[in-house]
């Protein structure tokens, strides 16, 4: 009974956690468009446009691991900055940092 609970609650923090990184994807894309609409288009190309790519990317890992009970999902974004790492002679793991990095900075 005891390693059910345990099971049971871990996968409520797994769901938890999958919904928050998409519903903070969502506010990311808000916030992307937000930045385009105040700034009428001149932060747009800077900041909104990566602001909403990531938060769309960040939809769609989130999304899909949820759906598909999985922890592995890559979204295009994420491969778009493993393929310029591995480009510049680097591994997927410098481009995830990478990836990191700037959704944080952002």
């Amino acid at each position: 009974l005891k390693d059910e609970q345990g099971s049971l609650l871990s996968q409520s923090w797994e769901v938890i956690r999958k919904g928050a990184g998409t519903i903070a994807g969502a506010m990311q894309i808000a916030t992307g468009a937000g930045i385009c609409y105040v700034s009428v288009g001149t932060l747009c190309l800077v900041a909104g446009v990566p602001m909403m790519a990531h938060g769309a990317n960040n939809v769609y890992e989130s999304g899909r691991n949820l759906f598909e009970r999985r922890n592995d999902i890559e979204g295009p974004l994420r491969k778009g900055y493993q393929a310029v790492a591995k480009a510049m002679g680097n591994s997927e793991r410098e481009g995830n940092i990478a990836y990191g990095v700037a959704d944080l900075g952002l």
